[in-house]
């Protein structure tokens, strides 16, 4: 694809002008199926690089306890609260002491409830 304005790569032909143009150049291009199928491979070679690294995250249950990252980037604190309820696949309904409030689960860190703390320490360690 050569040099082309906005308008001309988004309406498939030149726009008109009052300066001289011959009819060929105000004709719609026709883009071929090479060009397509090259962008469809390498979307798929995007795809599969991506995925080599990506994991699902573990889904939360209701009332597990979670730290939410900061909204603003100069907040360092992640915020308490707790999963209300698991509305998509991602996104998570939560609670805190002042607000509910929705999530994507990227943002979020379970953390471990108290009482699996005590069962764990509880358990007399065999040596």
């Amino acid at each position: 694809m050569g040099l082309t304005s906005p308008a001309q790569r988004f309406l498939g032909c030149r726009t008109k002008t009052n300066l001289p143009t011959t009819g060929n150049l105000l004709r719609p291009e026709r883009h071929d199926a090479k060009e397509k199928k090259d962008r469809l491979v390498k979307q798929e070679r995007m795809k599969r690089n991506f995925d080599k690294n990506a994991k699902d995250l573990d889904p939360l249950n209701e009332n597990d306890s979670v730290r939410v990252r900061p909204v603003s980037l100069k907040d360092k604190i992640w915020m308490k609260a707790k999963v209300l309820q698991r509305l998509d696949e991602r996104l998570y309904l939560l609670k805190d002491n002042k607000r509910i409030f929705r999530r994507n689960r990227v943002d979020l860190r379970k953390v471990p409830n108290k009482d699996d703390s005590e069962t764990k320490e509880s358990t007399p360690k065999v040596i």
